[in-house]
């Protein structure tokens, strides 16, 4: 098809607008998904937890454990 014909710009265009539309739906996805991950924990006791085993550790170094 030559460039300027209408159906190729016609076509080009409904393959645009497909695409924006997939795009916008995977990151409302993605929003919900990180939004259900967010409400799944108490995500400030898990970082306590984990800061609180990092000090103890490091004020033990020899309670490590190794790979056997």
């Amino acid at each position: 098809m030559p460039a300027a014909d209408r159906r190729k710009w016609a076509a080009l265009l409904a393959a645009a607008e497909h695409h924006v539309l997939r795009v916008e739906t995977a990151q409302e996805e993605h929003a919900e998904a990180a939004k259900d991950i967010a409400a799944a924990a108490d995500w400030s006791a898990i970082a306590k937890e984990i800061r609180t085993r990092a000090y103890f550790y490091s004020a033990q170094p020899w309670l490590k454990r190794v790979a056997s």
